[in-house]
């Protein structure tokens, strides 16, 4: 700020000060060389502004429409902080308790005499200009008596003397936005992704058909934010951001202020409020109300409010004519399109077909920048040039988000197909079922079958078979081939006996599925699944309906779904007919008892030369997982007699222990040649 700048309010009070005291070393001023001066003070701000020139006084004062009056008043109050080494000035106006200058003498300064107006009052309490823009802060409600002395808050005195444009304070709880501020990433995502809702909401603010605040919707990454950042560009108006998940706290602890501030910030940048990540629960009690007042209070004051939601309905009804708009997930075509827009951006190997990515995973072009990024710093951790399919399908996995944990246990991803032993035929099915998730673009979009299905383009399995069988491990296979994370659904906590409630639970996991990019494992399904009765009484009814509700489900879902059940006959003939594959887990014959039996051994588990494989493939009809329990008891067993190898013997005792469970029990017969191991040992059996 320039001396003259400072020289010109000096020069208001002094003169005023001279006029109402007429002390010996102030000198009296005429009525007519005053309103001479406050006259050309005028006229000066009225130069500066038609030359172009903001200083923060006039912009202020300008901004706020000030009167005369009130023009006045800011003056002398900033006057009062510019210097307070005067002894005449400090004894008059910052004496008082607090510091500062009482409103009578403002008045009296004004008019030159000692005075008092009750419209000139209002101006200092409440929403007065001068109360809600100027003041500091005051612990009363009431508002300043006319004797007390008030002063300038701390952020317009530093944006008045000091031209602080940017408050720290705001920065604590939001961020702004300028036009021809450059967004790193920003250029990655393609302009014509969202462009349809896009054109919806800015034409109804622009043609102020829908009042002046709008409700975007839209998950989390779906470029909310972009759209926003986009609007201000066109209408060459600033954005503020403001937190949710950090103006809460604040609000919760002084909401009058932090309204204020916010909102006085706001009109001082002339910009947009938009409020972000605000939670469902924020909507209620006291934070809901803070929420509402302060969409209606920035409603009266600012150019628009606009809110951003993750879920539509997340919100008490502000205001009927609110523009409400929301930004669906990418289509399959859409998601390919940003896979390769974004992916040009990063040094992606020649062969990683990045349409597949599109097929398997439902991403926010936020989600994908993100996976892209991943994957690169992935790239450099292994000192590779290019990123790979493999990378991708790592940085995947991490970029998933999920409440799912609810409703379902996450299930680490271990086997891939060298680990799974079935029949050809069974494997081949598998291999199918992922490559047809692989190539949906290609299948949906390339060759045009998204023309001729409007719905059910996901993929439904169901694995039937004996326990034990290998249906879990075949969907964590599946899993990891996909690059998806599984979630083993916990049906005890989603079958309800009240009335709506598992059709609620539904709706959650097949939402926070989406979300998560997961595969959904249904394990036991034939409960949820069975068999539609007929109608005898309202449970049968109700029963029914879940069913329905849940082959609709499955059929918007673009995801993975595997249904696993023990016994397929119980499963209802309409949930067969809408599958994509229904693949059968046999209980292995020898052949793949043997196969089992080597796969399950590690290489480092130091094994007895007596161990006959063959004979325990022949003997004993067990399941892989009980093949595996066996030969894991039998090295614990090894282990508690500090054996250095496991024997036949150990196996054995591990094998009549495990077949003991599901109630079979061995006879002397069934261990053969072998028999004598377990007398040796001391251990019986059954005759």
């Amino acid at each position: 700020m320039t001396e003259e700048y400072y020289g010109r309010m000096f020069d208001i009070l002094n003169f005023a000060a001279g006029r109402l005291y007429g002390e010996k070393d102030t000198e009296k001023e005429k009525p007519a060389k005053w309103e001479e001066k406050w006259l050309l003070w005028k006229r000066e701000g009225e130069r500066l502004r038609e030359a172009g020139i903001a200083e923060p006084f006039e912009y202020l004062a300008e901004l706020s429409g000030l009167d005369d009056f009130e023009r006045f008043c800011l003056a002398a109050l900033t006057a009062s902080e510019l210097d307070p080494q005067s002894a005449r000035r400090k004894e008059r106006f910052n004496a008082r308790e607090g510091g500062g200058i009482c409103i009578s003498e403002l008045m009296s300064l004004y008019e030159g005499k000692y005075s008092f107006s009750e419209e000139k009052y209002r101006s200092f309490l409440g929403e007065g200009r001068i109360a809600s823009w100027f003041l500091e802060e005051r612990d009363s409600s009431n508002g300043p008596s006319l004797f007390e002395g008030i002063r300038l808050d701390g952020r317009i005195r530093n944006f008045i003397l000091a031209g602080q444009w940017e408050d720290p304070v705001t920065e604590e709880f939001g961020v702004f936005f300028y036009p021809g501020e450059e967004q790193e990433g920003e250029e990655m995502i393609p302009g014509s992704f969202g462009e349809k809702q896009y054109c919806r909401w800015t034409q109804a603010l622009f043609n102020n058909k829908g009042g002046r605040m709008c409700i975007l919707t839209g998950p989390d990454g779906i470029g909310k934010r972009t759209q926003v950042r986009r609007f201000a560009e066109e209408t060459g108006t600033a954005v503020f951001f403001a937190d949710g998940a950090a103006l809460m706290p604040l609000a919760d602890r002084e909401p009058a202020q932090t309204m204020r501030h916010l909102l006085r910030e706001c009109r001082i940048k002339q910009s947009v409020l938009c409020i972000r990540r605000v939670k469902e629960k924020d909507w209620d009690g006291e934070r809901g109300n803070f929420l509402n007042r302060l969409i209606s209070r920035g409603l009266l004051c600012l150019p628009a409010v606009i809110l951003l939601l993750d879920e539509p309905g997340s919100f008490r009804e502000i205001t009927a004519d609110a523009v409400q708009e929301s930004i669906p997930m990418p289509s399959l075509a859409e998601s390919a399109v940003l896979w390769r827009e974004i992916g040009r951006y990063y040094p992606v190997s020649a062969n990683t077909v990045l349409e597949e990515f599109a097929g398997t995973m439902q991403m926010t072009p936020g989600q994908i920048k993100g996976v892209f990024m991943r994957a690169k710093n992935f790239m450099e951790r292994d000192g590779l040039e290019q990123i790979d399919g493999r990378l991708l399908k790592e940085a995947c996995a991490g970029q998933a988000q999920t409440r799912l944990t609810d409703k379902a246990v996450r299930v680490k991803v271990r086997y891939n197909f060298s680990d799974l032993i079935l029949p050809a035929d069974r494997r081949r099915q598998l291999m199918e079922a992922c490559s047809q998730v692989k190539h949906r673009y290609q299948i949906y979009e390339k060759w045009g079958f998204s023309q001729k299905m409007a719905y059910g383009t996901g993929t439904s399995i169901v694995f039937s078979g004996p326990p034990g069988t290998g249906k879990t491990m075949a969907a964590q296979v599946m899993a990891g081939e996909l690059g998806l994370e599984l979630f083993k659904v916990d049906l005890s906590s989603v079958v309800s006996k009240y009335i709506g409630e598992t059709e609620k639970n539904l709706n959650q996991i097949f939402e926070e599925g989406r979300r998560s990019q997961a595969v959904l494992f249904f394990d036991e399904a034939d409960v949820l699944f069975s068999k539609r009765t007929e109608v005898k009484d309202s449970h049968d009814k109700y029963s029914n309906m879940e069913a329905a509700f849940m082959l609709q489900k499955m059929e918007e879902y673009t995801g993975v779904v595997i249904l696993a059940t023990n016994y397929l006959q119980n499963i209802d003939e309409a949930f067969k007919r809408r599958l994509t594959a229904i693949i059968e887990f046999p209980f292995p014959d020898m052949l793949h008892r043997r196969l089992l039996w080597r796969s399950v051994i590690p290489q480092e588990l130091p094994l007895g030369d007596d161990v006959d494989q063959d004979f325990l493939a022949s003997g004993f009809e067990m399941s892989g997982s009980q093949i595996k329990n066996s030969i894991l008891g039998a090295a614990f067993l090894a282990a508690g007699e500090e054996s250095e190898t496991v024997s036949m013997g150990h196996i054995l005792r591990s094998v009549r222990k495990e077949l003991a469970k599901s109630g079979k029990k061995l006879t002397r017969e069934d261990f053969g040649e072998y028999c004598v191991l377990l007398d040796e040992m001391g251990n019986g059996y059954e005759v």
